[in-house]
């Protein structure tokens, strides 16, 4: 089976809103070979970190990096045929600017004709813009007392709150369901030492209402 090459360009022009910042990164591709896939990101702020993630569309992880800086590049191989396609997710963060975007979308194997010379590559199938994280469920309820920590968290999770009887999820950042449960007192200790390193989303429903809050693997 041969291996492909794509090169992954972000593109970010300049920072305003949070929702701007985050509609002005796409997703392209530059260039292939047969060896490797190299993505890259430009930014205009130091601070960032990147987080990839390509799968097939089994759902099988083809590779998974963080990428911390304001840009950054990440070499991987890759053994997926030129018949199928693969799922590309970038989570961009940046604690300083306030910034959490995500970029998803599809590469796929394209032939171009240019006269009598066929010219392959690895394209972006939408072109999708990037969306804020922060602007999409993010409920969150009023005068809460609920507290989340560590950030980055290693082994333990703790949940801090006045309320015993509240129900939790957590979901990684292509939103996939990774944990439910019910508190059962009003300091909770969530096992995360099995996670993967990356972002992840908690969502903690209690009878005012549901909170999102966030917080890193490492």
């Amino acid at each position: 089976m041969k291996k492909y090459t794509a090169l992954l360009l972000f593109l970010s022009l300049s920072l305003t809103s949070f929702s701007q910042q985050c509609s002005w990164l796409n997703l392209s591709v530059s260039n292939a070979d047969s060896s490797f896939i190299q993505l890259e990101l430009i930014t205009p702020k130091d601070s960032t970190i990147v987080e990839y993630e390509i799968t097939d569309f089994l759902g099988n992880i083809v590779h998974q990096e963080t990428i911390i800086g304001g840009a950054g590049l990440m070499l991987f191989n890759h053994t997926v045929p030129v018949t199928d396609s693969m799922k590309v997710i970038a989570l961009i963060r940046n604690d300083v600017a306030g910034m959490l975007c995500k970029v998803e979308d599809t590469l796929f194997w394209k032939e171009t004709v240019v006269g009598t010379t066929s010219i392959f590559n690895w394209q972006i199938l939408s072109g999708n813009l990037g969306f804020s994280v922060l602007d999409v469920n993010e409920s969150h309820i009023d005068g809460s007392d609920f507290m989340v920590f560590p950030s980055p968290a290693f082994n333990k999770l703790y949940i801090n709150g006045p309320e015993e009887s509240y129900s939790f999820t957590i979901s990684n950042i292509r939103g996939q369901l990774i944990l439910e449960n019910k508190s059962s007192s009003d300091r909770e200790k969530v096992d995360v030492s099995n996670f993967p390193s990356g972002l992840y989303f908690l969502t903690i429903s209690s009878n005012r209402g549901m909170e999102t809050i966030r917080f890193v693997k490492k």
